[in-house]
Parts: structure tokens; sequence; C-alpha cells
């Protein structure tokens, strides 16, 4: 093989190797940021609970669909399948999950709600588990999205 053939081939390997490394994926991440009480009234409380989308990659990802399912005091309460949406390249996008929760799907009853007030509960465990669905390059993969805590029980519920 004369030097320019190998010359060549030696380039052609070193820029395919080149290009390679920089469509490495680096797996998306997704991080709880926060959850807010968004109302309170005399049959539940309203919940927001955010998440955020972080894509590190220089090309965009397709996040497919997302399917969570939240449970508050061990007790599940919603398990849903949402369609999904672009996460540009070097960015980051929220996933804005509202839950609203009956104080008879809480307590059993509005009498448990005043039993549990009258023990003195302060707060409820939350628990949500997820998994986001997200394609690159026709490939799937499945990036999970948990997150666990206690909410203080509103102070301002009235019957």
């Amino acid at each position: 093989m004369d030097m320019a053939k190998k010359i060549f081939i030696l380039a052609f390997l070193f820029i395919n190797a080149l290009i390679l490394s920089s469509c490495a994926l680096q797996q998306p991440t997704v991080n709880f940021i926060e959850y807010k009480v968004n109302s309170v009234t005399t049959d539940g409380v309203e919940l927001m609970f955010l998440f955020q989308v972080e894509n590190p990659n220089s090309l965009d990802v397709n996040l497919v669909s997302y399917k969570y399912s939240v449970a508050i005091n061990n007790r599940q309460l919603i398990q849903e399948v949402r369609n999904g949406f672009n996460v540009p390249r070097n960015s980051k996008k929220n996933i804005l999950i509202p839950v609203k929760v009956s104080y008879n799907q809480l307590f059993g009853t509005t009498l448990g709600v005043l039993d549990a007030l009258v023990r003195g509960d302060k707060e409820l465990d939350y628990k949500i588990d997820g998994e986001l669905n997200i394609k690159f390059m026709e490939i799937i993969f499945k990036v999970p999205m948990t997150s666990q805590g206690k909410i203080p029980i509103p102070k301002d519920i009235t019957f």
C-alpha cells in the first residue's frame, strides 16, 4: 500500500472517530425541583410537583413520553402516561405534575381528617415514581424520575 493511501485511511479513521465521539450520548437527567400547594378547599388540596429535564448533549433529544405514579401516605392516587416534547440541545425543560387530592382520599373520611388533626399529624408522606422515554438517534432510553418527602398538612382546612 502506498503512503498516500495510508494517510487517507488514517485521516478517514481519525475524522470518523472524532465525529462519533462528538455524538456520544450523555444520558439526559431529571431532577425534582419543588412542590407547591396550589390551593386548599373544603374538599381537598391541589399540589404541583415540578421536575426539570436536562439535555447535556449537542443534539436535541425527543422525550417521547413519560409516566408517573403519585402516592400520598402510601396510597397510590394517580398513575398517568403523558405525551412528551422535544428537549433542545444543551438546555433544560420543566415537567409539571398537578395532583388534586380529596381529604377522603388522604384520610378515608372527613372524620379521618379531624382525627389526624386531633392526633397532631402535621405532614403527609409523598412519593413520585416515574420514567421518561427519551429517543435519540432511533434508540429509546429510559430515565428514572423519582422524589419522596413530606408535605405539611394545610393549616387552613375548613369544613
